[in-house]
């Protein structure tokens, strides 16, 4: 071959039982991980349930009316926001 470094080198082959033990302890760390990202998500998930049942009692004792639109705006702000824009850059 002309390029001696170029070839492949034959990997050690590794006894069975150990490779079964390396996939058995990869299984056991992708289950630790699945437990630990549903308990995260579980945490974020309530605690985004607290502040949003929160903010409903401040809302409910200030008189303010619930608005189910992204950013808190009712329709109109949001439509006369987007012509703002669209006359901002020139758009139609």
């Amino acid at each position: 071959m002309r390029w001696p470094w170029f070839r492949s080198r034959k990997r050690q082959e590794e006894p069975e039982t150990e490779w079964w033990e390396r996939l058995r302890r990869l299984e056991g760390d992708m289950q630790q991980l699945q437990l630990e990202w549903e308990r995260t998500y579980a945490k974020v998930r309530q605690a985004l349930a607290s502040l949003g049942k929160r903010q409903a009692r401040e809302d409910a004792k200030d008189g303010k009316p619930e608005v189910d639109v992204p950013n808190g705006n009712p329709a109109g702000d949001m439509a006369e926001a987007h012509a703002r824009l669209r006359a901002m850059y020139g758009r139609r």
